[in-house]
């Protein structure tokens, strides 16, 4: 699993850019690829980034911002979920955010109609995986940087993506 990001204008690039990607990661995986390649497309600000695996996989970026974290919780959150965005605020909001948005492309449905289908929240901490709809993924989140939350769901829990800057 690769995350490969572009920091710049990327609004006229979109296509070359996956492509690009795609390229590197095929050559590299050249030894070890066993077939379908799947990629999860993702951009905030100036930041655009694709994770690329060899099995279904999804991901989010989000530049933190000055949000009304909590009105914004009650309204797309489930009730636990909007409790830890009380207790940690915008950076819990923002946690949050990325695994429910990455979590929704691993699934290939709607983010405003499946966002509350399902808790990342449990006992009030993050989750490791998620259920919907019969299935489960791992998910997990991270700072890309101080200003860019990142999450990413994949079918192994022990799959740590890297992440390489395309120039």
């Amino acid at each position: 699993m690769v995350i490969y990001t572009y920091y710049s204008n990327y609004k006229n690039k979109r296509d070359e850019l996956l492509k690009k990607a795609s390229e590197i990661y095929i050559e590299e995986k050249r030894d070890v690829f066993p077939g379908g390649l799947y990629h999860s497309i993702s951009h905030t600000g100036n930041l655009w980034g694709c994770l690329i695996s060899n099995s279904n996989i999804g991901m989010d970026l989000q530049e933190k911002r000055d949000i009304d974290c909590n009105k914004l919780a009650s309204r797309f959150f489930l009730p636990e979920e909007g409790e830890y965005v009380r207790e940690n605020g915008p950076d819990g909001f923002f946690d949050i955010w990325v695994r429910k948005e990455a979590c929704v492309k691993y699934y290939k449905t709607g983010l405003m109609r499946d966002i509350k289908s399902f808790s990342v929240v449990s006992g009030g901490v993050l989750t490791e995986f998620i259920m919907y709809k019969g299935s489960f993924c791992y998910v997990n989140s991270f700072e890309y940087s101080d200003e860019v939350k990142c999450a990413y769901c994949c079918d192994a829990k022990s799959a740590v993506p890297v992440i390489r800057e395309l120039r």
